[in-house]
This record gives structure tokens, sequence and C-alpha cells, in this order.
């Protein structure tokens, strides 16, 4: 069998398919069946100060191989989350990544408690749900680092309107970048209720899945081509072949999380 660890921002990992942050990394259990399942790393799902309230329904599959979601961080009380999940992963004999949310504030106390608490490898910061101009980013990545001294991460969104910006403000900062976050806002509804698939207050949410695959490549190959720093891709996978895209637009690993959603936690082994 080919050998395929893959080293980056200091750390080893088995393979490089790894779960992602969002409802497959939701609490410890499920994070240990993704390394049974061959994950080459655990990318939990983000924490914040509080727990999130999170509509029913939130996740539909609007048509073959994607999903529309209205997903938000993790519920849990950030505390028992790190103290009560994170710290069983250990015995999964994989690295663990934290991912955490949102503000310059949170993120700041977020870094310090996973800092004393020793339970990650490496942290990744969503920008998902805060403003994305560069002083913005670069204000989360600050507060971010100077608490830790693992590898952080920058999870970028398709809503960045000059990613090259985004980049050169983020680069000197931190160790490497996560390209995609889910699609949108995105709508679907019954057309015989006229209602909306998911119990958001509005009914949007956001694509991920197969349809995504090309804008995260996109992503990808451009975020590469104007850093050195690692590149993860994340969006789209569906097949083996998908993979290979994305490591072949510069990626250095890839995460997966609708998939797994839709046929479980064994295709992070699978992929590999």
């Amino acid at each position: 069998m080919a050998d395929l660890k893959t080293r980056l921002c200091g750390i080893e990992f088995p393979n490089p398919v790894w779960t992602a942050a969002g409802p497959g990394g939701a609490d410890a259990q499920m994070l240990l069946r993704a390394a049974r399942g061959g994950a080459g790393a655990l990318v939990a799902k983000t924490i914040s100060l509080e727990g999130a309230r999170v509509p029913t329904p939130n996740i539909v599959s609007p048509f073959s191989g994607s999903l529309l979601n209205a997903e938000l961080w993790s519920e849990h009380d950030y505390r028992r989350f790190i103290d009560g999940e994170l710290s069983q992963l250990r015995e999964a004999g994989v690295p663990v990544i934290a991912s955490v949310g949102y503000s310059a504030e949170e993120l700041s106390v977020l870094g310090r408690e996973l800092e004393s608490a020793g339970v990650a490898d490496a942290v990744e910061f969503s920008i998902h749900y805060v403003g994305k101009d560069p002083d913005n980013l670069r204000r989360l990545a600050g507060a971010l680092k100077e608490n830790l001294t693992i590898p952080v991460l920058a999870k970028l969104s398709p809503g960045i309107s000059d990613l090259q910006a985004a980049v050169r403000v983020l680069e000197d900062i931190v160790d490497g970048f996560v390209a995609i976050n889910s699609v949108g806002p995105a709508l679907d509804f019954d057309i015989e209720t006229r209602r909306p698939r998911l119990g958001s207050a509005d009914g949007r949410g956001w694509l991920s899945g197969s349809a995504i695959l090309p804008v995260a490549l996109h992503f990808v190959e451009a975020i590469s081509s104007m850093t050195d720093k690692a590149v993860i891709g994340a969006g789209g996978v569906r097949r083996v072949g998908d993979v290979v895209k994305h490591l072949m637009a510069g990626a250095s690993a890839v995460q997966v999380c609708s998939l797994a959603v839709l046929k479980g936690q064994e295709v992070y082994g699978k992929l590999a």
C-alpha cells in the first residue's frame, strides 16, 4: 500500500483525508468513529463562547450528493466541549484540530483555554459569520495566534470579495489556510406547501457537497498561487477523484463533511 503520510505545519498525519468542522465532528463519539473509519485528522465542530441554538430541520439533501444546511456552531458550552469531548480524542491516535469562532474577543478566550487544556495539535478559526475585510481578519488571526503555541489555520469563506488582500494580510500570522466553507445563502422550498425545507428564521441556509466542488477548487488553486503556506481543501468531495483534484489544485490535505453525513464515518478511510 502507498505511504500516504502527510506532513504540514510541523505535524505528521497518517493520510491527507480529514474530517471537517461540522456535524461529523459534533462530539467525541462521532470523531472517534471517524478515526476508526480511517480519518487522517480529526477536525472538531466549531465552538464559540456560547452554545448555538440550532434550528430544526437543519440539514436536507436537495439533490444527490449535496446538502443544504442551517447548521451553526456547536450547541455545547465551550468548557464542556474542551473538557468533555476534545479531551477524549487522544486515544484516537491521529492529530486533533479544534475549530473556533467568531469575534476577536471570543477567539482570544478560546485560544487561551485550548492552550491551557493541551487537547489539540492545531486550531482552525472560521470567518463565516464575521466581517471579511482585511483589517478585521488581521484582528481575528492575531487574537488567536497570540494565545497559542500550536499552528493556526484560517478557514476562508467563499463570500470574501478580495481574496488576494485577505491572503496577504493573513499569511504573516497564520500557519495555513482551509478553503472553503459552505456556499450561500441558499434557499429551497416545497412547491406544494410553499414552505422552506429548513427551519431557519428565513428558511435559508448554506450549500455544501458535490455542488460546490468547482468553487472549492477555484479557491484552493487561487490561494496556493498566492502563498507558500499550507492549503487544506474543503468542499465538494464525493469520490476519490475529487480528492485528487484538490491535491492537484494545490491542497496538501482535504477535509470531508457532507459525504460522511450521507454515507457514514467510514468514508475517510475509503477515500484514502
